[in-house]
């Protein structure tokens, strides 16, 4: 496969992602967008958030760019349009809290739609273990998944960096495995959201000067989970390359158990994630998220020797 398409992507969205969060920041500021700490924060002083527009933004014009050199495949118009309604939700809710349960409705509409449109998958494949037929199931699972990883990243997004990083990680990996199984179109989008996060990470490692908030949370979220899905549709263990993310998830999904089992609010902010008390414990931001992210990389590369390029 040539690399000079991905080299230019990459370097484009990099570009692009930097300068949208340079200029998007001040704006940021003016409408008073800010993250105010309170009791449960792991920031001291306020800071702006709503800084992962740009990410949606250049994800979104690159994705529109491959879409169309690609013959717009339809999978890939209903993955760009999902995360512009998952953006748009996000923002909403960066700029003005949303009722949860409306919140919550509209995901599963956007999700749902995106589904209908192409994103569905009709079976699971493990490498060396054989596959798994979805049948009428697939709709409703694909679905809920979309809508759980969202809602997972953005309970992630607590500390500075690691949720970009994360991105950065995820879509680095998806784009190599995507590449190794003869995928272009995927291997293009993921570079593609790998570089956007990689722009705007500066602006959010510790200390961080924006947070991405639900805008950048929900837009990386559905995008790896959607990518996934595309990868899964062309051949591309989901289970293999969704190694990457496998850290960042069980976090997340082992915080969400713990507190339905307690039934305690899951809407409410707290400091109970493992990443969360390690920073309660004396780690710095920066520590906790480059092990989050080292550890992710290792199981991404472990996800890649794991399938078997075609």
């Amino acid at each position: 496969m040539n690399p000079v398409p991905e080299i230019a992507v990459v370097f484009g969205c990099v570009f692009t992602s930097a300068m949208l969060t340079y200029f998007w920041l001040p704006v940021l500021g003016r409408l008073k967008v800010l993250d105010v700490p309170n009791e449960r924060s792991s920031h001291q002083r306020p800071v702006v958030r709503g800084g992962g527009v740009s990410i949606a933004l250049t994800w979104s014009l690159a994705a529109a760019a491959v879409a169309a050199f690609s013959g717009w495949p339809r999978a890939v118009i209903a993955l760009i349009a999902l995360t512009i309604g998952m953006a748009s939700l996000g923002f909403l809710d960066d700029v003005r809290a949303q009722d949860a349960r409306l919140r919550l409705a509209i995901q599963f509409t956007l999700a749902a739609a995106a589904v209908a449109g192409g994103l569905a998958v009709q079976r699971l494949s493990f490498p060396r273990l054989g596959v798994l037929e979805l049948s009428w199931v697939s709709p409703i699972l694909c679905t809920v998944s979309l809508v759980a990883v969202v809602n997972l990243f953005n309970f992630m997004d607590g500390i500075d960096g690691l949720a970009a990083g994360q991105t950065v990680v995820a879509g680095a990996v998806m784009a190599v495995g995507a590449a190794l199984h003869r995928q272009p179109t995927l291997s293009l989008l993921s570079a593609a959201l790998a570089a956007a996060a990689a722009g705007y990470i500066p602006f959010n490692w510790s200390p961080a000067r924006c947070f991405m908030g639900d805008a950048g949370s929900y837009t990386c979220g559905v995008l790896i989970a959607g990518m996934l899905l595309l990868g899964e549709r062309g051949g591309i263990p989901l289970v293999a390359v969704g190694l990457a993310s496998a850290p960042f998830f069980l976090d997340a999904t082992y915080t969400l158990l713990r507190r339905i089992l307690g039934r305690q609010p899951l809407f409410v902010a707290h400091r109970t994630h493992v990443y969360q008390r390690l920073v309660v414990s004396g780690w710095s931001h920066r520590r906790v998220t480059s092990l989050y992210l080292a550890v992710g990389a290792l199981f991404g590369v472990a996800g890649l020797l794991w399938i078997q390029p075609t």
